[in-house]
């Protein structure tokens, strides 16, 4: 629907993207996909956090089957983020 965005986090000091553990579902089965996976190490769930709270300040809303992506506008993120369930429309 062209709502949503894969997003990583990048470090400019380093010039390296944040290990937010194996990005990707295209090339077969990933364990460590979810958001709240637990397949990954402790700083990996940590970068997720910073990740996550990054987003959803900026209104995305995760797709939690793959930490990387997000939408806003979409019924997956109108589902979350309106309460009232009657007013839950999708622009896209």
């Amino acid at each position: 629907t062209g709502a949503a965005v894969d997003i990583r986090l990048y470090n400019n000091d380093t010039r390296e993207f944040v290990d937010l553990g194996k990005f990707g579902a295209l090339w077969g089965e990933n364990p460590q996909a979810p958001t709240f996976s637990e397949a990954i190490t402790r700083s990996q769930k940590l970068n997720r956090l910073f990740l996550l709270l990054a987003a959803s300040n900026a209104g995305l809303v995760n797709y939690l089957y793959e930490f990387w992506h997000y939408s806003s506008g979409d019924r997956y993120a109108i589902y979350w983020q309106e309460e009232n369930p009657s007013k839950r429309v999708a622009l896209y």
